[in-house]
């Protein structure tokens, strides 16, 4: 069994934020990475949080190996995030037989609804899955793709949008970037990029560690230009009436 390239595990790791201390997250309590705690108030160090992460990401892609052999690494790591983040309902829903199936717009347009936890829509986990499915279809990322650190440093300019899988891959990077600033400025759009930076950690429906908060409000503010504060503003103005 192949593991998940560094460039997808950040990214899941990012999407989960560290939390040291055990919390209740909708259907159990969990810390570290999003993996599941031994007990209420559990404390980890951010090394133990890795080992575990780790563990439980490969347990996670042995089932998507096992549903899914024949899809490309991409596609893979997607499914992979899901089966960490959602479990594996999906695997005898829609969803699985869309994969079963090799329909991959199926899969692209099943995906994204796995969107909701205590039974409503969160902004964040909106986001999360937007940023997963651009991987459908994909092989690899390229080898001399930077860290998640590097691409905070020197955010990419924005990727156009994929439209077809027989599309070749761009830079795992420039997707990543274009759709954690997309996602979140049209999952947020009444909120300015000023009240996004002083608002809460939990702003977003997600747990997120400051690290992975400042990161997101960095990707934001990179993004920001006069065109599109005033397409946030329109759209702001259009849902208010």
């Amino acid at each position: 069994m192949a593991g998940l390239d560094a460039v997808y595990l950040d990214s899941i790791k990012r999407f989960e934020g560290f939390t040291p201390t055990a919390k209740w997250d909708y259907a159990q309590y969990t810390n570290g990475f999003g993996t599941k705690a031994k007990f209420p108030g559990e404390n980890i160090s951010r090394h133990e949080a890795e080992t575990r992460f780790q563990s439980e990401i490969s347990k996670a892609r042995q089932i998507v190996d096992r549903v899914a052999p024949q899809w490309d690494e991409g596609t893979k790591a997607a499914l992979t995030s899901l089966t960490f983040n959602a479990g594996t309902k999906w695997i005898n829903a829609g969803l699985g037989d869309a994969v079963r199936g090799g329909d991959i717009e199926k899969v692209r347009e099943i995906f994204v609804l796995y969107n909701r936890a205590g039974g409503k829509v969160l902004a964040g986990l909106a986001a999360r899955r937007e940023a997963e499915v651009s991987w459908i279809g994909h092989g690899p990322p390229p080898t001399d793709a930077p860290s998640a650190s590097a691409v905070a440093a020197n955010p990419s300019p924005a990727a156009a949008s994929i439209t077809s899988a027989a599309r070749p891959a761009e830079p795992v990077r420039e997707r990543s970037h274009d759709l954690a600033v997309s996602s979140l400025r049209y999952a947020i759009p009444a909120r300015g990029i000023g009240e996004l930076a002083t608002g809460p950690i939990d702003t977003l429906g997600v747990s997120m560690s400051a690290e992975s908060w400042a990161i997101f409000t960095d990707l934001l503010a990179a993004s920001s230009t006069p065109e599109r504060e005033r397409e946030d503003r329109e759209r702001s103005e259009s849902s208010a009436t």
